[in-house]
């Protein structure tokens, strides 16, 4: 990926934000259920409870949500990972991915899955390309279609 622009990393990470969010979405229902019927400790946690019933007010809450988080979230685990790992390659990829999954864990194994996929992504492109928003707006995508 040498030689990549701007432009081909804002629409990597689209296209990212994309099909995870089509994949989390088409097994949310499925491991809803399993989460429902087997409580498995951790991923009995039912963060959905905590949002606002459908509506304008919840579209403003899950838009705030993503946002925050998303920026929060990259800010740590990109910028300032790759900084404190002293902008090492493939230990700031693996550190931050592993990272970033198991702040996840609460969501199910689906999600931990996708959001370490994730953030093997994001790193690598990050590590390429040490440019944060295009990530934070990822990021932020995805949350908002789950909190949607």
């Amino acid at each position: 990926m040498p030689g990549w622009g701007i432009a081909d990393l804002c629409a990597l990470a689209l296209l990212l934000a994309l099909i995870l969010g089509v994949a989390y979405s088409g097994s949310k229902t499925i491991f809803a259920g399993l989460l429902l019927k087997v409580s498995l400790g951790a991923w009995s946690f039912q963060w959905e409870s905590l949002l606002p019933a459908p509506g304008a007010g919840r579209a403003l809450f899950a838009l705030y949500l993503a946002l925050t988080a998303g920026l929060a979230e990259e800010l740590f685990y990109r910028a300032f990972l790759f900084e404190a790992l002293a902008r090492s390659g493939l230990r700031f990829i693996l550190v931050s991915s592993v990272l970033f999954a198991c702040a996840h864990w609460e969501q199910g194994p689906t999600a931990l899955l996708a959001s370490g996929v994730y953030g093997l992504i994001a790193a690598e492109g990050y590590r390429r390309v040490p440019l944060l928003w295009p990530f934070a707006l990822a990021h932020a995508a995805i949350d908002f279609a789950l909190f949607w």
